[in-house]
């Protein structure tokens, strides 16, 4: 917390009304598509990535995401593999975006 300049007063919580309240954050950016172009535009290889067991940022909103970019499909949704079992699912589009999950993987446990 002192690496971050975090009061030791503030209790750490996965989302923090001291953090995300409408008094100390404020969303400046309400979509983020236009963003995501320019940088598709500019071929910028960009991995979406999310855990099927995060109830914060859900892996099904990330799709519906990547799906409306309007970006065509270059590989269909696939299993990819960790140790010969399903580690999550891969789609992949032209224009260098991936889309890919991960299983069991939630809020703040990442690969």
């Amino acid at each position: 917390m002192k690496a971050l300049h975090i009061s030791r007063n503030i209790r750490w919580s996965l989302c923090s009304d001291s953090v995300s309240s409408e008094n100390n954050y404020q969303i400046i950016q309400h979509d983020m598509t236009p963003f995501f172009k320019i940088i598709l535009n500019a071929t910028v290889p960009t991995l979406l990535y999310y855990g099927d067991t995060d109830s914060v940022c859900n892996f099904i909103m990330g799709q519906k995401f990547s799906e409306q970019l309007g970006l065509k499909l270059k590989t269909p949704k696939q299993a990819w593999l960790f140790n010969k079992q399903i580690g999550g699912f891969k789609t992949e589009y032209f224009g260098g975006l991936t889309f890919l999950t991960g299983k069991f993987i939630n809020h703040l446990n990442y690969f």
